[in-house]
Parts: C-alpha cells; sequence; structure tokens
C-alpha cells in the first residue's frame, strides 16, 4: 500500500505536470484537496519546496504577491500581465532558445551578463504586458489582486 505522503507527493506533482498557469502554493492546494480533502496546505508546501529543491520544478519569479511554480524546467522566458498576473511560457526565447529571433534575446542577455556580472537564471527574461482576456475586458480585472487565480 503507498504511503499517504507519497500519494500526495505524486498527487502535487500530477497537478504541477498539467498546470499550464504557474500556480502558488494556495492555488496547488486547492486543487489538491478535490482529490486528497486531507491534505494540508503546509504539506503542499513542504512538497512543493521538495520539489523544487530536487530540480523537478522551478519557481518563477515575476514580482507577484505569491510565488509561482513551473513544471517546465527548461530554459524558457515567461512573459506575465501587469493586471491580472497570469504567467505565460514562452519557449525558446530564452538562453539557448533554438527560434527564430532567440540570438537577439541571447545576446542580451550575453550583454547583459558582461556588464553587470549578474547571474541570469534558466528561465531568463520575464516580459510584462497585458493579456487578452484583460484587454477585452478594457483593464476592468485592475481591482484584482495581481497574482489571483486567473483560470479560464
Amino acid at each position: 500500500m503507498q504511503s499517504r505522503s507519497t500519494s500526495q507527493k505524486r498527487v502535487v506533482l500530477d497537478i504541477m505536470r498539467s498546470a499550464r498557469d504557474h500556480p502558488s502554493a494556495q492555488e496547488v492546494y486547492d486543487r489538491a484537496r478535490e482529490l486528497l480533502p486531507s491534505i494540508s496546505l503546509g504539506t503542499v508546501y513542504r512538497i512543493l519546496n521538495g520539489l523544487v529543491e530536487s530540480g523537478r520544478l522551478t519557481t518563477v519569479d515575476v514580482s507577484l504577491p505569491r510565488t509561482r511554480y513551473d513544471f517546465a524546467t527548461d530554459d524558457h522566458a515567461h512573459v506575465v500581465c501587469t493586471i491580472c498576473g497570469r504567467v505565460v511560457d514562452l519557449h525558446g526565447l530564452a538562453p539557448g532558445g533554438q527560434e527564430e529571433g532567440s540570438g537577439c534575446v541571447r545576446g542580451m542577455l550575453d550583454e547583459a551578463r558582461r556588464m553587470t556580472d549578474y547571474t541570469i537564471p534558466p528561465q531568463g527574461p520575464v516580459i510584462r504586458g497585458i493579456c487578452p482576456r484583460c484587454r477585452r475586458h478594457g483593464g476592468a480585472e485592475q481591482n484584482r489582486e495581481v497574482g489571483d487565480d486567473d483560470r479560464e
């Protein structure tokens, strides 16, 4: 029989594997409770932190009030909506990207490293903008807390 912590970890990992919205720990917890009503928020935090430490997840630093988690650990950039906080992966636009135009971004990052001696994380740059949903609503979501759940 599978131990409780193993089944909890499997559920959290499955949630992250299928997530495309870079959920916060609270959002992972809310989804996990649908499958495991007895799981605690503290357990979800411990599992997420363990998955980050083991390299199976990354955190997304987009200056939102809550840490966001990402199952994609390859080199990629992110675009974040400045109104609702929605985060989207941009694969191929970070160091090592193969898509057309990635050389410009890679060159910019290399130059930024050279000029500042900063370490740039594998997730690459964060590009800010306004998502289509917020544009359609004319920015009506500005009253929401940035980072609130933004599943469509």
